[in-house]
């Protein structure tokens, strides 16, 4: 055998050495009529990068040797393998083959299974072997067959596995086959569940197994399933979205996919990105099997299976009627062709063949006799008649009702949740509850599977604030505030956020037929797939109306209408309507705004802090009868945005304005170390000293109403300012603390207020217009300024001012496609400090004011409000990470910035003069202090007679 391997080397160098278009030719003289011979160095030259090692390697040669036996069958037959003795063929697979053997220092019989000789020359092959090694060595299941170790011996690699005795599960279903049956729907089951009880295992390792078929499973004679060969599994985290180009191992030549043909997903067929749901569809096509005795997909040749795998469906006739509907349903999830309409995780397979065999209305068992199944319908027909008579004598006894449970769930440790309404959401189907969290000022996506105690974070998620999940429950839609508020998707199994837009925007509403429906910057609706792609213009904003922008907030099930909230200038004409996704209409559903879920034909919605439900006529379009009170005092903010979610299943989350009011104001040294608390425990914005430093004005959200309230620091008494229904936010103070300017959308979009500090008087209109504003700071001189939202859909940011003697507005900082705002006077008032739009921030820049020339940008990172030390020395602003300073003494060369502690990233802070204490609000970790109550059958108390 040597010599011929000598042969091989000596063809593969002289092919080599000869122009490509002179190979074939050279080839077929110099192998004569020897094909196997050609078929060799032809391997070679296909793995040719990797060759000159294989051919130069003299023990590898040596080993490869002796593979061959003096029959020249290509085996070992009877060779020793280092301590291995006495190797017997067993089998061959898509890149190995399967010897028996005696380890003779322990005592054992093994499996051993080497690499194919083209398989030895290709890299790849060789990577997925030792990777096989590595992912079994993380497996410990009795279920799946055991690793005893990755041996090299002789330049000879190989890997001694578990001896699993019996026969494969494709012989099992052979035999049946000839015997013109299929395998008993009960050793199918039994055989099942064992089976998902293997592939769950490994996918809680995070290991796809990608090639799940009959002949990698077997039956010992106690009837216990081992799943082998996991040559070609998958490492979900290492290789999330890398799509599958290895040949199939059922195809002659060079191919471009992984598996074999008649088990693949359609994904993997298509060789696009897998996860878990694809070892789903190599399950249901493996149980069909079981069921029918026929592949689900087959064809004469692998390039027809893969045709049928991603065109046709299974013969659903080859179920024998033996089979429960739940089993057939449940058969038909795991093999839809979309992913996202497919059984999600196996351990759900698991369940549910739990459930068909405990299930009081499976099917008999498929023996049974015809006559036994007519005397148990006339049993059945009896106890019928004697049920009806009973409910006859007694037909006005009390149906017993459904009940209601209900549990909370808590934020992780030393976390709490997110001050946003929008920051939580159930999954559809009612399994998941998808929330974020705030930690040392930084916020992430978790998902708490409520059959579980504990919640887990996915990563990529950091900075996640507005939440939102597919129909299939799958994937959740994210804004991620660490790429300015641009969309993200990620799959519950986790792996990389994949982007969906490339601008601002809300999580929208997401329809089962693969759209997202979202605000664009114009603040106009936009269709986008969910895979990301071209967006398509929906409904103009309505002039008429003077609409400002659309919010989408829930599709109906058919998946095409959806509810839509329309903001407009004059608050009065706020509104939801109902849409579709081609654009031609919409139709007027309520006044005013509210989030907005629908759930067994109800319309949930807010209305003044309380959730109410109401009955809604999807084929009409339009509520019916009037509303039901469900739960008061409900955590809302501005613009009627609420913290609830319901799911299809009849479950409902909330957050109550109680438990959600968890955060008390501290103070913080330049250290971060943390020292007295300020006012009382409740959800507060915007803190802003006064002058002096003696009171703090704050805005403070009480009851479902959102107030200016004065804090008396010396003190520490809280004085409610305002009063009105309105939302009243972002106080700041005049020049000699007298008064505090504010905003309220009592008759407008945010307009400017003013009221004196002690309480006395009136507030007192200072400007109007129909643009959202929010003043920022006011210098010595009574100069205020304010940041302006202008443009379509009022997406552009400007600084615009005003002197409160002579209200009367000018621009101050105006650049064309740029942003700025949240702009600061220097103690002197002689420079402002402001955030502007740059790619990759914002950052903050130093300007003089009045403006001359171009501003200054003192920050590296990125920055949303900058505030000023008492002297005018020292700028501070929060970045992603701490809360940052920056020496500003020389204005034409500020110095570098310096983190001092972390810090969240937000506006929720203020400084006193001495540049020495911060102020910002911290939430309460105290045990059940934030919480988010899950009710299970919430709409039974509204059927009830």
């Amino acid at each position: 055998m040597a010599d011929r391997f000598d042969r091989i080397s000596q063809l593969y160098h002289e092919v080599v050495a000869r122009q490509p278009h002179e190979r074939r030719a050279f080839l077929d003289q110099a192998c004569g009529g020897d094909r196997t011979l050609r078929d060799e160095v032809e391997t070679l030259l296909r793995y040719e990068d990797a060759a000159a090692q294989f051919i130069e390697s003299p023990s590898l040669l040596e080993a490869a040797a002796r593979r061959e036996d003096s029959t020249g069958d290509g085996g070992m037959a009877g060779g020793d393998f280092g301590p291995y003795a006495g190797l017997a063929a067993l089998g061959s697979g898509g890149m190995g083959d399967v010897y028996r053997a005696r380890d003779t220092r322990l005592g054992r019989d093994v499996a051993i299974k080497f690499l194919r000789l083209d398989a030895v020359a290709d890299p790849a092959s060789r990577a997925r072997f030792e990777r096989e090694a590595r992912l079994l060595a993380t497996l410990n299941h009795p279920n799946i067959a055991q690793i005893y170790g990755l041996e090299q011996i002789d330049g000879l690699q190989a890997l001694v596995m578990e001896l699993v005795p019996g026969e494969t599960l494709a012989d099992a279903i052979r035999a049946a086959r000839a015997r013109q049956t299929a395998l008993p729907v009960a050793q199918a089951l039994a055989l099942a569940r064992q089976i998902a009880d293997a592939v769950d295992a490994a996918h809680e390792k995070g290991i796809l197994h990608r090639d799940l078929k009959p002949a990698n499973i077997k039956i010992t004679p106690d009837g216990v399933v081992k799943v082998l060969d996991f040559g070609l599994a998958k490492n979900i985290a290492a290789d999330a979205m890398a799509p599958d180009q290895i040949a199939s191992n059922t195809a002659t030549g060079d191919g471009v996919i992984l598996g074999t043909a008649g088990y693949m997903s359609p994904e993997q067929a298509r060789g696009l990105p897998v996860d878990r749901r694809t070892d789903v569809w190599s399950f249901g096509c493996v149980l069909f099997e079981m069921l029918t005795g026929r592949p689900a997909f087959d064809g004469p040749t692998s390039t027809d299976t893969l045709a049928a795998v991603v065109q046709r469906e299974p013969d659903w006739a080859l179920i024998p009627p033996s089979v429960s509907p739940r089993l057939r349903d449940l058969l038909q999830r795991c093999l839809a062709k979309d992913p996202r309409r497919r059984v999600r995780d196996i351990g759900d397979v698991r369940w549910e063949l739990d459930a068909v065999e405990t299930s009081p209305g499976k099917a008999a068992a498929s023996n049974g006799s015809t006559r036994r199944e007519r005397v148990w319908m006339v049993v059945a027909a009896a106890a019928m008649l004697c049920a009806l008579g009973a409910a006859a004598s007694h037909y006005l006894a009390p149906v017993p009702a459904v009940r209601t449970v209900s549990f909370t769930v808590h934020p992780p440790p030393n976390h709490a949740f997110a001050p946003l309404p929008r920051s939580m959401a159930l999954s559809p189907d009612g399994r998941h509850l998808a929330f974020v969290s705030m930690a040392a000022g930084r916020s992430q996506l978790w998902v708490r599977a409520l059959d579980s105690v504990t919640a887990r974070a996915l990563d990529g998620t950091e900075g996640a604030s507005r939440v939102g999940w597919s129909p299939d429950s799958g994937s959740i839609a994210f804004v991620d505030g660490l790429s300015s508020g641009r969309l993200k998707r990620v799959e519950l199994a986790g792996g990389a956020p994949v982007p969906l837009v490339d601008w601002t925007t809300t999580a929208g509403a997401w329809s089962p037929t693969g759209q997202i429906v979202l605000a664009g910057r114009d603040g106009r609706l936009y269709r986008v797939p969910d895979r990301g792609g071209e967006a398509v213009t929906l409904f103009p904003l309505d002039q008429e109306r003077r609409e400002l922008n659309h919010r989408a907030e829930r599709f109906l099930p058919d998946g095409r209408r959806f509810i839509f909230e329309a903001f407009s200038q004059d608050a009065s004409k706020h509104a939801l309507y109902l849409g579709s996704l081609d654009g031609t209409s919409r139709t007027h559903l309520l006044d005013g705004l509210s989030s907005v879920d629908y759930a067994d034909g109800y319309l949930l919605y807010q209305r003044a802090g309380t959730l109410v439900a109401q009955l809604f006529d999807t084929t009409a379009g339009r509520l019916v009868g009037s509303a039901t009170p469900m739960i008061e005092n409900l955590f809302t903010a501005e613009r009627g945005a609420a913290a609830f979610s319901v799911s299809d299943n009849g479950t409902l989350a909330y957050r109550s304005a109680g438990n959600a009011a968890s955060a008390t104001l501290a103070w913080f040294d330049r250290q971060g170390r943390r020292g007295a608390a300020v006012g009382g425990a409740g959800l507060y914005e915007s803190p802003r000293l006064s002058p002096d430093g003696r009171f703090l004005a704050v805005s403070r959200k009480s009851a479902g109403q959102q107030d200016i309230w004065i804090i008396d620091l010396e003190r520490n008494v809280s004085t409610r300012l305002t009063s009105h229904p309105g939302a009243e936010n972002f106080p700041v103070w005049s020049p000699d603390g007298s008064r505090v300017i504010f905003t309220s959308n009592r008759s407008g979009p945010d307009d400017l207020y003013w009221r004196a500090a002690d309480g006395s008087g009136e507030d007192t209109l200072l400007f109007a217009s129909p643009e959202i504003k929010r003043p920022t700071d006011v210098s010595r001189d009574g100069t205020l300024l304010f940041t302006v939202r202008t443009g379509p859909g009022q997406q552009t940011l400007d600084v615009w001012g005003l002197r409160l003697a002579d209200p009367k507005p000018f621009r101050v900082l105006a650049s064309a496609g740029l942003n700025e705002w949240n702009a600061v006077f220097s103690p002197d008032g002689r420079r402002i400090a402001y955030a502007r739009s740059e790619p990759g921030g914002p950052y903050i820049y130093l300007q003089s004011y009045p403006p001359t020339g171009p501003g200054i940008q003192v920050s590296t990172t990125t920055g949303m409000i900058a505030r000023w030390s008492g002297d005018g020395r020292e700028i501070f602003y929060g970045t992603v990470d701490s809360l940052t300073v920056v020496d500003v003494s020389d204005d034409r060369r500020p110095g570098a910035p310096r983190a001092l502690f972390p810090w969240p990233y937000q506006e929720l802070w203020t400084v006193d003069r001495s540049g020495q204490r911060f102020l910002r609000p911290v939430a309460s970790t105290a045990e059940g202090a934030d919480a988010i109550t899950v009710i299970l059958n919430w709409t039974s108390q509204l059927k009830q007679p």
